[in-house]
């Protein structure tokens, strides 16, 4: 399958008014204004250097690409399901809050450190679409998912809706640390993944 461009267009570059104050876990990010500035870096995201030799779009060594087992934990499938409800719901601030402090995130740019809450809610704004899990699996502590692609509120998913797209997410107490994207075709010898059968479409 065809990797999504929208899904692909993550602009951490956002302004710090676009995502509005720097507030903790606990608190309510302001709703972006209808036009943002000229963008400028958030100062809350930094990007690891890549080791010598690879490319900063490719994944990092010891992320899988496939799983290796059609299974994963059940706190992996809460936490990333909690994550996708919210996603699907528009409630970007309440996604954001599944993402760990520091966490991780790759999305057909270089790795990406969110250091602020104010940089998990803008990476959390510039996906476009929602995502359903609808296959579960495993690999070296991360989960391999496969996710149904949807618009969702204040989001343009475009003519990605009803793709799908894969992701390896690690989670560590209850949070996300680690999200990449993945290929859109897994290799030949990967495992099949069963449905999965949960509901995220209720907020």
């Amino acid at each position: 399958m065809r990797r999504s461009p929208a899904l692909l267009a993550v602009a951490l570059s956002l302004t710090l008014v676009a995502c509005g104050g720097d507030e903790d876990d606990g608190g309510r990010a302001a709703a972006p204004p209808a036009a943002a500035a000229t963008p400028t870096p958030d100062p809350g995201t930094t990007t690891p250097r890549a080791p010598r030799g690879r490319s900063p779009l490719e994944l990092p060594p010891g992320v899988p690409s496939t799983p290796r087992r059609p299974r994963t934990s059940q706190e992996d499938r809460d936490v990333i399901t909690g994550w996708a409800r919210a996603l699907a719901a528009g409630d970007v601030a309440g996604a954001a809050r599944f993402f760990a402090r520091p966490s991780l995130v790759q999305n057909g740019t270089p790795v990406v450190r969110l250091d602020s809450f104010r940089s998990r809610v803008a990476f959390n704004l510039a996906l476009p679409c929602g995502a359903r899990p609808v296959r579960f699996g495993s690999g070296d502590g991360y989960s391999i998912v496969e996710f149904a692609l949807s618009d969702r509120p204040g989001g343009d998913c475009g003519g990605a809706t009803g793709q799908r797209a894969r992701c390896a997410i690690k989670v560590d107490d209850g949070r996300i640390t680690e999200w990449y994207r993945l290929a859109d075709d897994p290799a030949d010898d990967a495992p099949a993944l069963p449905e999965f059968d949960g509901d995220v479409s209720e907020a």
